[in-house]
């Protein structure tokens, strides 16, 4: 067995590719054609496999076996694959221990980061994403090669946690005590342009570093002094060695490493994710490449999960840190294709910059009866009117399901009218108060002494919409809801 190599670079081009594709195995590498049309489109990419692809390559398909089937409600849209999946569909392929591997797509490699990451964490230790996919391949005068191919089968042992995984709880530990980038594009980080998901915004404290602002128009990673550039605008500056994951719970890497390399200068480490768990990967690709952190941890689920249990908090808006990164951007972004969320997505990222100076919020909701509703209308919609000497503490709570169960099982019994409202607070000033489990986990709180009101309707943003009102006519309560959007 030849020897490994203890970090290998994860890139590399098109030249190197075919220079090492002369070598006799095991040093000869086994490569894998990952191709992917992307999000939306319902077929993979065995077709323009078929049609022409480097020599040797073995199509493995992403939806197949990089990812687990989708479970609508219970699961994200690319959950981690079964460790037996993936090790058949490895072997099929001919990976093997003992040689490297090399992956590539045609999809701003983020199909390919995928299968770097998920190999990685496997515990194979020499794996390449071909730079800049098939299209690199092709302008550097590659040799095409056409048809199936069926390798010799490999042998290699799926031994998961070569690679930090966190869940949910994690991922909230981890954009509280250290840095967790949000890798979508900044509109959809924003809440602003939500093309995929039903829920828009983002985990509260995530940075947002869009994963095609990583990659130059001609497909290939940035050069890694501006990957460095990029990680280092969101606070990540390069890895200090490991600094474990001490507190940050929620980690699930399938090895019991208990969140070892987590950090890398960061605190409480370094977290990333994305829409359903595939650019996470491309923007762990790139941390690696240039040094910013070698190990980040990845939440698998991402935002796709995140928003199936609506007791977990959700953001809009900007951190000031990562708005100049998104502003750099901006342009980058507005490449994105067709197969990223269309048209729409590729206007909203064209202007990325725009809304620098937005906060960061929270947004929260209230129920409240009729005499409390007039008090707030009568004051423009802006502010909560002051306590009264037997109201000690101020409730709004995190999600609208239970603002809508007190106010149509409390205000409607003892006023016969209940409100349900929806207003949003920077993330900032609302960090300093824990938030309250008042019984089941989506009974959540925050409590707000009485005389600190005032000050918390300076942090308000926007209006205070009413989203529902219960009303009891004739002895039944009848519901009538307005567009979130609208203001009365």
């Amino acid at each position: 067995m030849r020897p490994r190599d203890p970090n290998p670079a994860p890139l590399i081009t098109a030249a190197e590719l075919a220079e090492i594709l002369a070598l006799a195995p095991p040093a000869r590498p086994v490569v894998l054609d990952v191709r992917y049309p992307g999000i939306g489109l319902p077929d993979d990419g065995r077709d323009q496999y078929l049609a022409g692809h480097v020599p040797g390559a073995a199509y493995v398909s992403l939806d197949d076996a990089l990812a687990a089937p989708h479970v609508p409600g219970v699961t994200g849209r690319h959950p981690l694959p079964e460790a037996a999946v993936l090790q058949a569909a490895m072997r099929a392929a001919g990976v093997s221990a003992a040689r490297p591997v090399v992956v590539y797509d045609d999809w701003h490699s983020i199909a390919a980061a995928r299968a770097w990451w998920l190999l990685r964490w496997a515990g194979h230790d020499d794996v390449r994403v071909l730079d800049g996919g098939w299209r690199a391949w092709r302008a550097g005068g590659g040799d095409v090669e056409t048809g199936e191919i069926r390798p010799e089968p490999g042998d290699l042992v799926v031994e998961p946690g070569g690679r930090a995984v966190v869940d949910a709880e994690g991922a909230e530990r981890i954009a509280a005590t250290g840095v967790l980038l949000d890798t979508r594009p900044a509109n959809r980080y924003r809440g602003e342009d939500e093309t995929i998901d039903p829920v828009a915004g983002h985990i509260p404290g995530a940075r947002s570093l869009p994963a095609l602002g990583l990659m130059a128009d001609d497909g290939r990673f940035l050069p890694v002094e501006r990957l460095a550039e990029r990680f280092g605008a969101v606070g990540v500056r390069g890895d200090a060695g490991w600094r474990g994951g001490e507190g940050l719970g929620g980690v699930r890497d399938g090895g019991g490493r208990d969140g070892e390399g987590l950090g890398g200068g960061c605190g409480g480490g370094v977290g990333i994710y994305c829409g359903s768990g595939l650019q996470a990967c491309h923007v762990a690709l790139a941390a690696a490449a240039c040094g910013a952190v070698a190990d980040p941890a990845v939440y698998a689920g991402s935002w796709s999960e995140w928003i199936i249990d609506p007791a977990r908090p959700v953001a809009r808006g900007a951190r000031s840190e990562g708005e100049a990164d998104g502003a750099a951007t901006g342009a980058v972004n507005g490449a994105v294709d067709s197969a990223m969320g269309g048209e729409a997505v590729r206007a909203a990222n064209g202007a990325a910059g725009e809304g620098a100076g937005v906060p960061e919020v929270v947004t929260l909701w209230r129920p409240t009866g009729p005499e409390e509703m007039e008090l707030v209308r009568a004051g423009g919609s802006r502010r909560w009117p002051p306590r009264l000497a037997e109201q000690p503490i101020f409730y709004p709570v995190l999600n609208e399901q239970y603002a809508t169960k007190i106010a149509r099982d409390w205000n409607v019994p003892a006023s016969g009218v209940g409100y349900v409202t929806r207003f949003d607070v920077e993330a900032d000033y609302l960090s300093q108060f824990p938030v309250r489990q008042a019984g089941g986990r989506d009974i959540l709180e925050y409590w707000i002494p009485a005389d600190r009101l005032e000050e918390f309707n300076d942090h308000i943003v926007g209006n205070i919409v009413e989203v529902a009102k219960f009303e009891l006519v004739d002895g039944e309560v009848v519901e009538r809801r307005w567009d979130r959007d609208s203001a009365s």
